[in-house]
């Protein structure tokens, strides 16, 4: 399969002849296209919100883990982390 490329810059306006003038909108647009493109890649959908569960989080200081809400970091009890992997998520 061969990939199809515009014949014209896409960051220049249309009708300049030179095609020298930089074009705002269609840089915005642009930019626009690849940060939705890499947050859909990532698997997030511009909300902020990271997970679902709980994981476990070691504690240097105190040499202990904790367990954390994965949706808002805040510590939850022990037993909502039983049974996962004492992985440090919180780096």
């Amino acid at each position: 399969m061969q990939l199809m490329l515009p014949h014209e810059p896409l960051l220049v306006k249309k009708d300049d002849p030179v095609h020298g003038e930089f074009s705002l909108g269609r840089t915005a647009l642009t930019i626009l296209g690849v940060a939705a493109a890499a947050a859909a890649a990532k698997g997030g959908g511009g909300s902020g919100y990271q997970d679902q569960g709980y994981a476990w989080d070691y504690l240097p200081g105190s040499g202990q883990w904790a367990c954390r809400n994965k949706a808002n970091g805040q510590f939850a009890k022990l037993e909502n982390c039983d049974g996962l992997p004492k992985v440090d998520h919180w780096r």
